[in-house]
């Protein structure tokens, strides 16, 4: 009879404890949940035609919070493709290019596939020229040769900030 009467104290100081332990937990103020984009990565961006595509390949990017707004500065895009030895997409002169946002992951924040707004800027030799767009396509320029842009895409929704890509092409 004394064995039970010890391990029913024994049981109630566990259960006592426990409740007292899973109190605390929920009375103790959360923390601030953290900044959702933290770990976002940008979409995949792909300029196309309807025969071939180039890859655009990220070259780098910023998502905004409280403590910290973007105003990022692109490499030069022929150094970001430098060392990815990738063919340049193969286009037509004034050849339509579209240029398409995508991921394969489960987006995290719908506002990733809609950005506010695109900069293209082309780099012919030591010229930059900025490309107008219309409903996300460019077209090629009209003399031969071998171009890099810069694409620069801006978000100012739910997520704020900016990601910049590089892509080249071969007008023939």
């Amino acid at each position: 009879m004394k064995r039970i009467g010890i391990l029913m104290f024994l049981l109630a100081i566990l259960l006592v404890g426990c409740f007292s332990e899973d109190s605390a937990k929920e009375e103790s103020p959360s923390k601030p949940p953290e900044t959702q984009n933290k770990n976002l990565t940008p979409p995949h961006f792909q300029p196309h035609t309807g025969v071939d595509s180039a890859a655009g390949i990220l070259d780098k990017y910023c998502w905004e919070n409280d403590e910290k707004n973007c105003s990022i500065e692109p490499n030069p895009p022929d150094e970001v493709l430098l060392d990815r030895q990738l063919s340049p997409m193969k286009v037509v002169p004034e050849e339509e290019i579209s240029l398409s946002v995508s991921t394969s992951d489960i987006p995290q924040n719908n506002d990733i596939f809609n950005p506010t707004q695109i900069e293209l800027i082309e780099h012919k030799t030591q010229e930059k020229t900025e490309v107008s767009l219309t409903d996300m396509t460019m077209t090629a320029p009209s003399e031969k040769g071998r171009y890099y842009y810069t694409a620069i895409l801006r978000w100012d929704n739910s997520l704020q900030g900016e990601a910049a890509y590089a892509f080249e092409i071969l007008v023939q």
